[in-house]
């Protein structure tokens, strides 16, 4: 039986509920490279960090981004010289392999081979066969999230650390660097590489919490479990009663900068869906179109005309903005853009080489 609005006295789950957000770690900032949405691959991050390690760049960090990358491998690299050196990208060796970044510098040479995603089953031997004899001396690196190394004589260095070693240098000659759009820039890159490849670690205060509301956190756990089940029978109910001749099976899926969204998707549909989804206390439906003939294209164009239309790649995707605050309100409105999509997916493919009144694009 819910609990007597009139009492004052908290129940221990709307005790924890109140205190956990004292202990919640706050929402990452978005960066430009995030809304990019592929600096976390390797090769663009790779390619990123070619760029900033170069001294000759116009950056104007000079050896800013190198000298802190020494510093995670514990070298001395006050007395190294910098000028003249060269930064390549996927460089590849006499044996068809690919060096990640080749730092060549006068007297010294830095392979650096980046790993985010991927094990450390690269074939070091063949680079280290390739630059051997080059120049005097010469460092191997393995970047990744967790900074081990795999491979004898190659020394890991973690992204966190990287990171912090360019905050310091960065602070040291924040006044002698003229303010510039790339001073911007490698904030945004430091921030979205801490961002995306490693967590900020659970502090001694929040293991306490959770330790001591162990229960009520099963129980909260297993009530957002029951929501996510209310929700899915909810919407299905709600768009086979106003869809007729249709059938839905909502299913949820995680993303990333959102939460759970649930994918309502008919029988009738092929890849097309319809999605319900909440954010910042609003709930929004987004709606995906796939294949389409461009007939269908140019209806939908005219149909959909009223909610935001966000992109046009493989597939043609709207979202209502900003937004309902009633759940009740929001499912309404999921229930009219799946009769929308219905009709539209209904309607018989255009002849082919038929002429397309599609706008340009």
């Amino acid at each position: 039986m819910p609990n007597d609005p009139t009492n004052s006295v908290l129940t221990p789950v709307e005790t924890l509920l109140v205190e956990v957000v004292d202990f919640i770690h706050p929402p990452k900032e978005r960066t430009l490279f995030s809304l990019g949405g592929r600096g976390h691959y390797e090769n663009p991050a790779s390619d990123l960090l070619a760029f900033f390690l170069n001294p000759a760049a116009e950056h104007g960090f000079q050896s800013l981004f190198l000298k802190a990358f020494f510093d995670c491998m514990n070298v001395d690299s006050e007395r190294m010289i910098f000028e003249g050196v060269k930064v390549d990208r996927e460089v590849q060796t006499r044996e068809g392999t690919f060096i990640d970044v080749l730092v060549d510098a006068p007297d010294w040479l830095l392979i650096i081979e980046n790993k985010i995603y991927h094990a450390q089953v690269n074939p070091f031997d063949s680079y280290e066969r390739h630059v051997r004899g080059i120049r005097e001396t010469t460092h191997l690196a393995i970047l990744s999230p967790s900074g081990q190394s795999t491979a004898a004589g190659w020394t890991g260095v973690s992204y966190k650390n990287f990171c912090q070693s360019l905050r310091k240098r960065l602070a040291d000659v924040m006044f002698a660097v003229p303010y510039s759009k790339w001073l911007v820039f490698a904030r945004e890159f430091i921030l979205h590489l801490e961002n995306e490849l490693y967590n900020s670690p659970m502090t001694t205060l929040q293991a306490t919490f959770v330790e001591n509301n162990e229960q009520q956190i099963a129980e909260v756990q297993k009530l957002a479990i029951e929501y996510r089940v209310f929700l899915r029978g909810l919407l299905k109910e709600a768009l086979e009663e106003n869809v007729p001749g249709h059938s839905f099976e909502p299913k949820d899926e995680y993303w990333k900068d959102d939460g759970w969204a649930t994918r309502c998707k008919s029988n009738q549909w092929g890849s097309s869906n319809v999605a319900f989804w909440r954010a910042n206390g609003k709930f929004m439906v987004t709606v995906y179109l796939v294949d389409l003939s461009e007939d269908q294209r140019a209806k939908a164009r005219v149909d959909l005309r009223e909610i935001k239309f966000l992109q046009d790649k493989t597939w043609m995707m709207w979202q209502t903005e900003p937004g309902f605050d009633s759940r009740y309100d929001g499912i309404k409105e999921l229930c009219r853009l799946a009769g929308i999509v219905a009709g539209l997916l209904q309607a018989p493919p255009a002849p082919v080489g038929a002429p397309s009144d599609t706008p340009a694009q």
